[in-house]
């Protein structure tokens, strides 16, 4: 048992996520919050919805941008 709470450690201890909110989102992604909500409305981008609150897991988006990523095309324009 341990000494300082009287209980058993647990043998894995669940670490929860950081959470962030829409505004953060949006300023991270150069677009407005109103273009975030478009994207939960959707469910083109991963959120967590607890109460009336939309939040947003950082580890969950990077994978979801990186799909997005296009491969280097080298002196190649855009069109």
């Amino acid at each position: 048992m341990s000494e300082r709470n009287g209980r058993e450690p647990k043998e894995e201890e669940v670490s929860l996520p950081h959470l962030i909110r829409i505004e953060a989102v949006a300023e991270h992604l150069g677009v407005s919050v109103r273009h975030v909500r478009r994207l939960v409305q959707e469910r083109r981008i991963p959120y967590l919805k607890w109460g009336h609150f939309v939040m947003f897991n950082p580890a969950e988006l990077a994978p979801w941008l990186e799909q997005f990523r296009r491969p280097d095309g080298g002196d190649q324009r855009w069109a």
